[in-house]
C-alpha cells in the first residue's frame, strides 16, 4: 500500500515506525508494526498540508525547499510545523501503541 504514498517518495527505506518512534523518544517495539495502520492514522489526523510538511522534515529535506514545495512563508512555515508535531504527540501517540506495550501498561500494578 505505502509504495505509491508521498511517505514512499521521500522515505524509501526509512519506516513510519522507526520516524515515529525517534519522535516520541522510544523503543520501535513500543509502535504498532503495521505501517499502513500507522500511516493511515497520521493522514486521518494530519491535513495534507501538515503530512507532507511532516514527511519531508522527517526526510531530512531543507527548510527553504519545504517552503517553497508548500507555499508557506518562515512565520507560516514555523506555525505549521508547531501545530503539526502537536498534533502528531498528542493526537496520533494514542492510536499506535503496539498491542505488546499496550498489554504491558494494562498488566502494570496499580499504586
Amino acid at each position: 500500500m505505502l509504495e505509491n504514498s508521498i511517505w514512499h517518495r521521500y522515505h524509501p527505506e526509512a519506516t513510519i515506525r522507526s520516524a515515529l518512534a525517534a519522535l516520541y523518544g522510544c523503543d520501535v517495539a513500543q509502535i504498532s508494526g503495521d505501517e499502513s495502520l500507522l500511516y493511515a492514522e497520521l493522514k486521518r489526523t494530519l491535513t495534507k498540508k501538515e503530512l507532507r510538511l511532516f514527511i519531508m522534515r522527517e526526510a531530512q529535506i531543507a527548510e527553504t525547499e519545504i517552503m517553497e514545495e508548500l507555499g508557506l512563508d518562515e512565520t507560516a512555515y514555523a506555525a505549521s510545523v508547531k501545530k503539526a508535531y502537536h498534533k502528531i504527540r498528542n493526537k496520533v501517540r494514542p492510536h499506535i501503541k503496539s498491542e505488546r506495550a499496550a498489554a504491558a501498561v494494562e498488566e502494570a500494578p496499580e499504586e
